[in-house]
C-alpha cells in the first residue's frame, strides 16, 4: 500500500512521491529507537538540493570518522536510499560510500602522523575509526604503500608529501 505524502517528500518540481506505509513506519521506528540517527541539523529541509544535503552528509562523516558509521545510518541522516547514496559517491568520488569513508579515515591518520602525533599507533587508529590496529595497518599500507609506523621515521617525509 502506498500513499502520497504531500509536503514531506517531493521528487522534483511539484511531483509528489509515493511512499509505502512500511517505509514511513520503519523510518519513524528507527528514529525512536536510535535518536542519535536524527537528521544532520534540525533546520534541514527536505527541499534542499541533493548536492547540498550530500555535502552536509560528507561534513557529518568527516566530523565523526572515529565512530562506527553504517550505510543505514547514512540513509537516515540524509533521507536518501542506499542506491542513491552509492550512485552519488561513485559519481562524485569514484568510490562507494564505504570506500570513501575508509579513504578519509586513512587520510586523517596520515595527516596526524605527518604532523608528528606521538601517541601510540592503536590510539591513532581508534581515533580514525579503526578499533583493530592490525586492520588499520593493513588498510594504511595498501592505500599509501608503507606502514603507518614508517611515517615517524626521517625518510617518510618524501613519501608523505607525495600523498
Amino acid at each position: 500500500m502506498s500513499f502520497a505524502l504531500d509536503g514531506v517528500l517531493k521528487s522534483g518540481a511539484g511531483n509528489v512521491s509515493l511512499v509505502s506505509l512500511d517505509d514511513v513506519f520503519l523510518r519513524i521506528l528507527m528514529l525512536l529507537l536510535f535518536p542519535e540517527l536524527q537528521v544532520i541539523d534540525e533546520s534541514q529541509s527536505v527541499y534542499k538540493p541533493k548536492l547540498v544535503r550530500m555535502k552536509e552528509l560528507e561534513d557529518w562523516i568527516m566530523a565523526n570518522l572515529g565512530a562506527k558509521i553504517s550505510l543505514s545510518q547514512l540513509e537516515t541522516l540524509c533521507g536518501y536510499s542506499s542506491r542513491t547514496l552509492h550512485d552519488y559517491f561513485v559519481a562524485q568520488h569514484a568510490l562507494s560510500p564505504k570506500q570513501w569513508i575508509i579513504k578519509q579515515r586513512l587520510k586523517k591518520a596520515l595527516q596526524m602522523l605527518a604532523a608528528g602525533d606521538e601517541r601510540p599507533m592503536a590510539e591513532i587508529a581508534a581515533e580514525c575509526g579503526y578499533p583493530d590496529s592490525s586492520r588499520f595497518a593493513k588498510h594504511f599500507s595498501k592505500e599509501f604503500g608503507f606502514l603507518p609506523r614508517h611515517c615517524r621515521s626521517a625518510e617518510a617525509d618524501g613519501r608523505i608529501e607525495a600523498h
